[in-house]
Formats: structure tokens, C-alpha cells, sequence
């Protein structure tokens, strides 16, 4: 296997080290953003529920109904003939749909790729250098990142092939 240059032997330590607390970092960041995801989609349902079967006890001016209903028909009636996009466009989705080659890239299996190529450029007494540079609960994310990388594969395998699937059938 290459060497690497003695000037990138000397820093993969705190290299490996930054990157696994970044790691560790964003895979927090994913759980967090999957339950606040998780939690607005039941308060969405919740309010879809009360939409459909409304408020107990709501007081209604039928008065108040009918000069809504007077006010839609009358925009109704100006929307006749726009295209369907005009009408019902949604311009805040448009970054959600950008997509660039890096999106289909897991930080994680990169970063074990890479550092196992690192593992395989050092020799034994520079992977005993790196792992002893770095703090024990540093050691300790590195490994729990490490033992992640095989689910993550898997995960990562099943998604593509769902996506597949479904690009195939339409």
C-alpha cells in the first residue's frame, strides 16, 4: 500500500478525530430532525382530524358563511382560463427539488471508505499513533460509527432500490 506523506501522517489524527465528532454530530442532527418530521406530521393529522370534524362546541355565524362563500366564487370566477400552475403554484417547494450529485453520497459510508483506505496507507505503528491521539470517547463514536456502516449499507441499498423500482414502474 502507498505511504502517506509525512506532513498528512502527522494530522490524520486529529483529521480522523475532527471528522468522527462531525460525524457523530450530523447522525444526532438526522434522529432529531426525524422526530420533529415524525411530530409534524401528527400535529398535521390532528389538524386534518379538527379540519374535517371541526371544534366541538364551535359557534358558527351562518351569516358569516355564506360572504366567505360569496368571496371564493367571486375568485373562482376571476381564475377562469389560468393554467393550473398559476392557480395552485407553490414556489417555496422549489428548493426541495434541487438536486446535485453530492445528495445521493452517505456521509457515512464515504467517511468509512476513506478511512479505511487511510487504515490500509499506515502502517501498524502509525494506526497505534493515530487511535492513541485521539481521546477515548472519540475512539469510543469511532467505533459505534463504524459498527453503524453495515445498516447504513443495507439501508442505503434497500432506498436506491425502491427508488429504482419505482422510476421503472412509473
Amino acid at each position: 500500500a502507498p505511504q502517506l506523506p509525512p506532513t498528512v501522517q502527522t494530522g490524520v489524527g486529529h483529521v480522523v478525530s475532527a471528522l468522527t465528532t462531525l460525524l457523530h454530530d450530523i447522525e444526532d442532527a438526522k434522529k432529531r430532525r426525524a422526530e420533529r418530521e415524525a411530530a409534524e406530521d401528527r400535529e398535521e393529522d390532528d389538524d386534518e382530524e379538527e379540519e374535517e370534524y371541526g371544534d366541538i362546541g364551535d359557534d358558527c355565524d351562518h351569516e358569516d358563511d355564506a360572504d366567505q362563500m360569496d368571496s371564493v366564487l367571486a375568485k373562482l370566477s376571476q381564475m377562469e382560463g389560468m393554467a393550473w400552475d398559476d392557480i395552485f403554484g407553490d414556489d417555496d417547494d422549489d428548493d426541495e427539488e434541487f438536486t446535485s450529485p453530492i445528495d445521493d453520497v452517505d456521509e457515512l459510508l464515504f467517511f468509512a471508505e476513506s478511512f479505511q483506505a487511510v487504515q490500509q496507507a499506515l502502517s501498524p505503528e502509525q494506526l497505534a499513533l493515530l487511535s492513541g491521539a485521539m481521546p477515548p470517547a472519540q475512539q469510543q463514536q469511532l467505533q459505534q460509527l463504524l459498527q453503524h456502516v453495515p445498516q447504513r449499507a443495507n439501508e442505503v441499498a434497500q432506498k436506491k432500490a425502491l427508488e429504482a423500482a419505482a422510476k421503472a414502474n412509473g
